[in-house]
């Protein structure tokens, strides 16, 4: 199975060989489109890889191209809006690999838009840009992690488990208080029996065990998120093709 380069330079597959003269057939793809397989370091035109096929490619027309600016198939757009662009292209695609500069254009667009947003009072829509931006957000996290070698579920289980322990400390504080409260109508309307009286202080004991639990899955949740985001923002691309796919960024450059 192989992937080729678009236009963007994005990794698009996986096809048969077949499938790839289909491509070349329709002008989808030419004969000096870099393709790759799964696993290999470099990426090479479809003319070394399969040299009878591209024999058989249709004539193209000439284009004429100034050398100022070069128009290549692989020429991509690492502006700030084309980095945004290919987010919200991929809103919800947590396959394949992203670059460093991706998801801080998409990080800085969202917080741009939602500062915006909350100048011009608008609370309502600053809401509804926050659920709509979550999921590509999440998105390319996902494939940041990839571009990095690393498994995207990071992500998942970095916010999954503060959520967990802030739950855990919520349910603990109500758990101590509303104890506190129950003790203090009890004693002021002498409604309990001495009997009685100790199960309170053996609930409160539980309740503050479950607190120090909280407290330190929130601890553990908040390390492991701060490293799994500055991995996402401050590590570079791994080079050459990985398990998850080929780098945007080095496509032509051997793994280390």
């Amino acid at each position: 199975m192989y992937y080729y380069l678009d236009e963007e330079r994005k990794p698009r597959g996986p096809y048969t060989p077949d499938q790839l003269r289909e491509l070349l057939m329709a002008c989808t793809i030419t004969s000096e489109t870099r393709i790759a397989q799964k696993g290999d370091e470099t990426w090479k035109p479809l003319r070394e890889v399969f040299p009878d096929l591209a024999e058989e490619a249709p004539a193209l027309p000439r284009v004429e191209t100034s050398a100022a600016s070069p128009a290549t198939p692989e020429q991509t757009d690492f502006s700030f809006m084309g980095c945004v662009s290919s987010c919200f292209r991929q809103y919800a695609v947590f396959s394949g690999r992203a670059t460093r500069k991706e998801i801080w254009s998409f990080s800085i667009f969202s917080v741009l838009l939602q500062i915006v947003l909350s100048i011009l009072s608008l609370g309502s829509l600053n809401s509804l840009a926050g659920l709509l931006l979550l999921l590509p957000s999440l998105a390319v996290s996902v494939r940041r992690l990839h571009d990095t070698g690393r498994s995207g579920w990071h992500v998942f289980w970095s916010n999954v488990i503060p959520f967990i322990g802030l739950m855990l400390v919520v349910f603990a504080l109500i758990a101590v208080l509303g104890a506190a409260a129950v003790m203090q109508m009890t004693m002021a309307h002498e409604t309990m029996s001495a009997a009685q009286m100790p199960e309170l202080p053996e609930f409160s004991r539980m309740a503050f065990g479950v607190l120090v639990v909280g407290v330190l899955t929130l601890l553990v949740g908040s390390i492991y998120i701060s490293y799994v985001y500055l991995v996402a923002f401050f590590f570079d691309s791994e080079k050459g093709t990985n398990k998850y796919g080929p780098s945007p960024k080095y496509p032509d450059e051997p793994k280390n």
